[in-house]
């Protein structure tokens, strides 16, 4: 990752404000922050060495205005020249944050987006007033690629309303230093749970200086504060839209019905599918009450289509009941004998172990089914048992059984 400082300096804008690392930084040094100034680094991202390699090499993300806020009115009759270099330069990404949502559109460039796709904008909120005033805005701005952050997170935070398909993902962490604001893992855990309805990955970046967990508020040194919350393992990625290389995991669409119907009809694909529904009018039913559904509400399903052309060839469905998550896959016939069940499962599978730690995840097959067993074997599950009422094997997989 590279860092780009057009400019530098800022000000204190709100309640996540008060204990500032950079302000802190610079009253040590004896020097003040809040004066705005272009840097010497202006042109960084168009300058070249001697060789005529571009200084900030391809293929980055470059932190865009790390140690200023990229609205700043002060920045207003630089702004529109740094949007043009960032167009110059596609072949990286940049990010950056800001409190100032409201004054994106000052100096934007009048035919924004086009050229400025690899721009990721994350919104900060640290409690729930600035989540209210800022993220109704950013929700209604054309922005591409949109993050919030949480950071330093002051209170609990209700963020329901705004997570969607929009937003990319939320972070979260806590305040650094001395005399800090503590975080407590219940804001932090009750966020994490918001994100996982909504299927919008989560990040515990860092913990605070104070970090009250299970109730004890303990002291964490700077430097392990990253390290502590990775700890956690409670980072979630998308269940409901995941890419592979010849495939997309998503939720199922009414445009899928046709399909959906030629194949759960076929004798071959049914063989093994006891109480499978067949006839369009059903099946219409059950696309309309998955699109919505959550596995946390009990169960979902998924659709795998063609990464190319994003036709349906078969169906994930997902079931949770206490503390295990039940697995079942249905191909179209004509996708059989190219491995894309086991492409598909296995890019579920490591979403659901991370999603749902602690969750025992498996697969009831019909012994009669060997191509099921060899599926998911290959995939590392293990017989377990055989389920006399539902007359199927019970496969678990390895390091889940209890």
């Amino acid at each position: 990752m590279a860092i780009w400082d057009p400019w530098r300096g800022c000000h204190r804008k709100s309640e996540g404000c008060e204990n500032c690392y950079l302000f802190q930084a610079a009253e040590r040094k004896g020097e003040t922050f809040d004066v705005v100034s272009r840097s010497e680094d202006f042109d960084r991202l168009t300058r070249r060495d001697a060789k005529g390699n571009a200084c900030i090499k391809p293929g980055q993300m470059v932190y865009l205005c790390f140690r200023s806020d990229f609205l700043l009115p002060e920045a207003d009759a630089w702004r529109a020249q740094a949007w043009e270099m960032i167009r110059s330069r596609p072949d990286l990404d940049f990010l950056f944050l800001t409190k100032r949502i409201e004054r994106f559109g000052v100096a934007l460039p009048a035919d924004y987006p086009a050229g400025l796709e690899h721009v990721t904008v994350a919104v900060s909120v640290e409690n729930q007033r600035r989540a209210d005033e800022r993220l109704p805005v950013f929700k209604a701005l054309p922005i591409v690629h949109k993050l919030i952050t949480v950071q330093p997170m002051l209170e609990r935070v209700d963020l329901s309303a705004y997570l969607d398909e929009d937003i990319e993902g939320v972070v979260v962490g806590g305040e650094s230093g001395k005399d800090v604001r503590p975080l407590h893992d219940d804001w932090v855990t009750d966020l994490r749970r918001q994100c996982l309805q909504a299927d919008v990955p989560f990040t515990f970046r860092q913990v605070g200086s104070r970090f009250v967990q299970d109730g004890v508020e303990r002291k964490v040194a700077r430097q392990y504060l990253c390290a502590e919350a990775r700890k956690t393992k409670i980072d979630t990625k998308k269940l409901y839209h995941i890419k592979t290389e010849r495939l997309v995991i998503r939720k199922l669409r009414l445009s899928d019905l046709d399909t959906l119907v030629s194949y759960r009809s076929d004798p071959a694909c049914a063989r093994y599918q006891r109480g499978t529904k067949t006839d369009a009018q059903a099946l219409a039913g059950l696309i309309t009450a998955h699109e919505a559904s959550r596995l946390e509400q009990g169960e979902t399903r998924l659709g795998i289509a063609d990464g190319h052309s994003n036709s349906l060839l078969g169906d994930i469905y997902l079931a949770m009941r206490e503390k295990t998550i039940t697995l079942g896959i249905t191909l179209s016939p004509a996708a059989w004998g190219k491995g894309l069940a086991r492409e598909a499962l296995g890019a579920v599978i490591p979403v659901l172990r991370q999603n749902y730690p602690g969750y025992e995840l498996a697969a009831l097959i019909e012994p009669e089914n060997a191509a099921s067993i060899r599926l998911f074997t290959a995939l590392g599950f293990a017989f377990t048992e055989y389920a006399e009422k539902l007359r199927s094997q019970v496969y678990v997989l390895a390091g889940d059984a209890q």
